[in-house]
């Protein structure tokens, strides 16, 4: 201490100029600090959704999530993973170790990824994988009144409004609405006519199996399947359809070249 004191007293300039320096730097490096709400994070967490159009969860998980989970345990740095699996989705939490490459985890599981669905069904959908951060999460959340409107007629006015000028603010990677209307048919069954419906089935199966044995055919007779909820549920989903079939031509004045695009819709 005391040849630091002894220092200062004979080096009164030297000291004087090293003070100066500091007090300019400490200046210059607070005008010049930002903060940062969500800091740049290496979370050691993936999340791989599969979907699967109409399957129950416990098929989800027979056919999707046991046969990823064994491809995903392979990878490296794995520590831990929970899955869940619900109708139509099945959804896989992998945890890796604080200092894994996430970037080459994810590559890495993408490749196993690939291998493992080359043998489920057609219906399964590709696997997303989603690497966890915190740059990903929302900063500014929005409620919309707007007068008298009911909630149809808001939700017509935040996407035809709201969104849309949201969308060109700079900044704005992207815009999510919750709490819209949605419409949706309500299908009630009835139970005593679905019996009645599936007496007339098993009917015709009796009939069709004695057609069958008269004629001498060979192997079990072809069976209608009797009608219950899920088969109900499955006629209705695959009624519910639009596809294009091509184009029309249609000589019309109020149209440039007189083509049309055709889509059935069922």
């Amino acid at each position: 201490m005391k040849n630091l004191a002894k220092f200062s007293v004979d080096r009164a300039i030297t000291v004087f100029m090293a003070v100066i320096i500091v007090i300019v730097f400490g200046v210059v490096s607070y005008t010049n600090l930002t903060t940062d709400l969500f800091p740049n994070m290496n979370l050691p967490y993936t999340v791989v959704v599969t979907t699967y159009p109409g399957a129950s969860p416990t098929e989800v998980e027979d056919v999707v999530t046991n046969p990823l989970e064994d491809a995903l345990a392979t990878t490296t740095n794995v520590k831990t993973f929970t899955s869940m699996s619900q109708e139509n989705f099945s959804l896989i939490i992998l945890e890796f170790n604080s200092d894994t490459n996430m970037d080459s985890a994810v590559i890495e599981m993408r490749e196993t990824l690939d291998m493992a669905t080359t043998n489920m069904p057609d219906m399964v959908g590709n696997p997303m994988i989603i690497k966890l951060n915190p740059d990903m999460m929302p900063i500014m959340a929005l409620s919309v009144s707007k007068g008298d409107m009911d909630q149809l007629e808001l939700t017509e006015y935040v996407f035809d409004e709201v969104i849309p000028n949201l969308e060109k603010v700079p900044g704005v990677a992207s815009v999510n609405v919750s709490g819209a209307y949605e419409s949706e048919v309500q299908v009630l069954l009835n139970e005593a006519n679905l019996d009645i419906k599936n007496d007339e089935i098993t009917a015709i199966n009796d009939q069709f199996a004695s057609m069958w044995l008269l004629q001498g055919l060979h192997g079990e007779p072809p069976v209608l399947p009797s009608l219950d909820k899920e088969l109900v549920g499955q006629i209705l989903q695959a009624q519910n359809f639009e596809y294009p079939v091509g184009y029309a031509n249609i000589a019309d004045p109020t149209y440039s070249d007189g083509t049309y695009l055709v889509r059935v819709c069922d």
